[in-house]
Order: structure tokens, then C-alpha cells, then sequence
């Protein structure tokens, strides 16, 4: 095997190349052309029965849905929506069912395996804590309106809370928490402006799609994510930073300064980036030890008052061994 595509996005002419050895595919995967196949002067080439149609690149099971394509290399997974179920299906349509556009996108270099940042993706329990520009901008705060919605088996989650309900819980003492920084102001307080785009109130929804796929809305900067295994030790995170098509000049230029929250150096994103790091080196001489995950109890059902809970994590690791048999 080979990689026969290496660009993350273009245009084709209709076939890949494998530059190889020139073999050529159309794009539905067939086998179109192999170079030389006939020999060089009667002599070398292919064996008389080989057969262009038996030597097809693998082929990967695909769906669309709200303008996205999904693929899985199991020919027998469930349609896209049964797989993720109707509450995920219905939050994906309420941030994307409309016509979307790319406005930007980044990429980065996490040193952590894959699974340390998709936990950190469904772990509410850290947010307000380890985020010091959510808490203390009160833009995301567990004494807000909120709750961990999950799938029937607990694979896949959102975390949502409503900014206007927080309820100034006397735990977000600034002598208390790190991350309260309440002397801090914003030279710049138009980087928060927003507006409300989603009849339920909803200022910030994290939606993960078992194995890696992420759906973020915050305030109004929409983003999707797909982080992308590079070994034991090392993953990519890929963003794609997206507004609506009818976006008037105005929201789109709110989108775009909120996208100054997300990503490698995000206000609010960057520290996810350095953790799982952290994380990865603390565990390097421990591969006997196990990790305690119990905040909010030990079992796997939604949390529909709490966010102060590690229920999706436990909800992912259980996924994670059921596909792995462990």
C-alpha cells in the first residue's frame, strides 16, 4: 500500500495517481490503468489473468449529514444518524442545518495520544477550572444552566450550558480558584460581543462524536474538529472554523474575532493543547496503574442538572472497550 492522495483538499481530474508506480484510480476506487502493464518489448509486465477489477483501493462505508461526510472502514456500521441517535442528530442540526461556509482553519501538534484529548473534549468537570478566560469573562461556568447529554450506550455527548442563568455561586471565589482572575478586563471587550443566535439560549454546546470527532459551539464561534491518531504517543488536531451564509457583515466579523478563542494559541483552547502533554509525561512510568474517573458517581447515564461530572469520559472509555473487547 501506498498513499495515492496526499492533499487535504483540491480538485481532481478525475483519477488518482499513485506515484509509485503509476498506478491509476478513478474516483470511485477502481483500478483504471497500471503503467507497463503490457511489459517492454514482450517482455515483463503483468501476468496474462490479472485483473484490473479484483485490485481496487478499500473502500470506506460513507454518509452525509448537515452538509458533512462521514466515513467508517466497517462495512457494517448502522446508517450515520442510528449510529449517533436522534438527541445528537437534533443538536447537529441546530448549529448546522442551514447553508455553512469555511472562514478559517487551523491545525496542531498535540504531544498526547489521540484518547487523552478526546477525554478532555467531554470532561465538563474541567472547564472551569483549568480555563481561566471562560470562568473569569463568564462565558462558560459550572454555576450555569447546563447538563451532559449522552447517547444511548454513552459513546457519544454534549455538554451545554446558558450564560444567562449563572447563578454566582459563592465556589467561584477568586481566593479559591486559580482560574478566577476577577482584576482582569479585556482592553478589547468587543472579542466577547455576541448575540442570540439560538432560540433555547444556548452559549456553549461540546458535542464528541465517538472516536474523534467534535462539534463546538461557543458564544457564536462554530467549529469542528477531528483529531487524528499519529501514534502511541503524538495526534493532530484539525479545525474548521465555519459561519452561516446569511450572516450579515456584522455577525460574520463577531465569528471571526470569537475565532481568537479557539485553536493552537485560543484564549480559551490553548491550555487543552499543553495539558494532555502534561498528562502524557505524568503517566509515562505508570502503565500498570489506573485512572480514577468518578466524579458525579460511576455509572453512564445523562447528568441533566450537573455538569461537575466525568460521566462522558466514563461514557468513551466504555465505547473504547466494548470495540476493543477489553
Amino acid at each position: 500500500g501506498n498513499l495515492v492522495c496526499v492533499a487535504r483538499h483540491g480538485k481532481v481530474d478525475g483519477r488518482l495517481t499513485c506515484v509509485y508506480h503509476n498506478w491509476t484510480y478513478d474516483l470511485q476506487g477502481n483500478l483504471a490503468s497500471v503503467a507497463f502493464a503490457k511489459g517492454l518489448g514482450k517482455k515483463g509486465g503483468m501476468p496474462d489473468d490479472f485483473d484490473l477489477a479484483r485490485h481496487g483501493m478499500q473502500r470506506l462505508r460513507v454518509d452525509r449529514f448537515c452538509g458533512l461526510i462521514f466515513g467508517s472502514f466497517d462495512d457494517e456500521i448502522a446508517p450515520f444518524t442510528d449510529y449517533i441517535g436522534a438527541e445528537m442528530a437534533e443538536n447537529m442540526e441546530r448549529v448546522l442545518g442551514r447553508g455553512m461556509k469555511i472562514l478559517g482553519t487551523f491545525s496542531q501538534h498535540m504531544p498526547n495520544n489521540w484518547k487523552l484529548y478526546m477525554e478532555n473534549v467531554r470532561d465538563s468537570y474541567h472547564a472551569s477550572l483549568l480555563h481561566l478566560f471562560f470562568v473569569t469573562f463568564r462565558i462558560n461556568r459550572l454555576s450555569m444552566e447546563g447538563g451532559i447529554k449522552l447517547s444511548d450506550r454513552g459513546w457519544h455527548h454534549i455538554s451545554y450550558s446558558i450564560a444567562a442563568t449563572d447563578k454566582e455561586e459563592e465556589q467561584y471565589d477568586s481566593s479559591k480558584l486559580r482560574a478566577v482572575k476577577d482584576e482582569y478586563k479585556l482592553d478589547d471587550p468587543s472579542l466577547t460581543r455576541s448575540w442570540p443566535e439560538y432560540p433555547c439560549g444556548t452559549t456553549l454546546a461540546i458535542q464528541s462524536l465517538y472516536p474523534n470527532f467534535v462539534l463546538q459551539q461557543t458564544l457564536n464561534s462554530i467549529a469542528l474538529r477531528l483529531c487524528v491518531p499519529k501514534g502511541p504517543d503524538e495526534c493532530e488536531l484539525l479545525w474548521w472554523v465555519l459561519g452561516a451564509d446569511d450572516d450579515t457583515e456584522d455577525q460574520q466579523g463577531m465569528r471571526v474575532k470569537q475565532s481568537n478563542l479557539i485553536g493552537p494559541g485560543g484564549l480559551i483552547s490553548m491550555e487543552d493543547g499543553i495539558i494532555g502533554g502534561w498528562v502524557q509525561r505524568g503517566i509515562k512510568g505508570d502503565k500498570d496503574k489506573t485512572s480514577l474517573v468518578e466524579m458525579g458517581g460511576r455509572d453512564v447515564a445523562p447528568s441533566k442538572e450537573s455538569r461537575a461530572t466525568e460521566v462522558s469520559i466514563r461514557g468513551f472509555w466504555a465505547g473504547y472497550r466494548d470495540l476493543m473487547g477489553v
